[in-house]
């Protein structure tokens, strides 16, 4: 005798695995959303640069994101997972490639961008303690 267990109890045995897990995941991580635009001079930056948070405490993981239209950007802790730990972070803004040796080979529009020493990685200033309910970092730049 061939016994087929049925389709709806097969979704339902799914469902639960997935609540399941989704229930582990979000009490692992107790992440807030951090986002906002960097400008330069007062105007936004390019598409392709990268917003970096490096945190303080050292249970923490480093936080990136892209800049996009407009200078917006929203930072994502962990590989497709949007938000950062609750904590202080030093903030910086980078070429993209910039770290690699000879010349910049990263998108031409980019090449002749100078990003001010105190926003750059290892150098930056700039620290963001990021709340728990989430928030808004706008990066306003000055190459004077």
């Amino acid at each position: 005798m061939n016994v087929r267990p049925s389709k709806t109890l097969i979704v339902l045995a799914l469902t639960f695995c997935s609540v399941l897990v989704i229930g582990c995941n979000s009490k692992a991580h107790n992440r807030t959303e951090v986002s906002g635009v960097v400008t330069l001079d007062g105007k936004p930056l390019p598409v392709g640069l990268t917003v970096k948070f490096t945190p303080q405490e050292p249970d923490r993981s480093v936080g990136g994101g892209m800049v996009g239209p407009g200078g917006r950007y929203v930072i994502f802790g962990e590989p497709g997972k949007i938000g950062l730990d609750p904590g202080t972070y030093v903030v910086s803004v980078e070429l993209p490639f910039a770290d690699e040796r000879g010349p910049y080979t990263g998108p031409p529009e980019l090449a002749k961008l100078t990003i001010p020493e105190a926003y750059q990685t290892g150098k930056s200033t700039l620290t963001y303690t990021a709340p728990s309910g989430g928030g808004t970092l706008d990066i306003e730049m000055s190459s004077k």
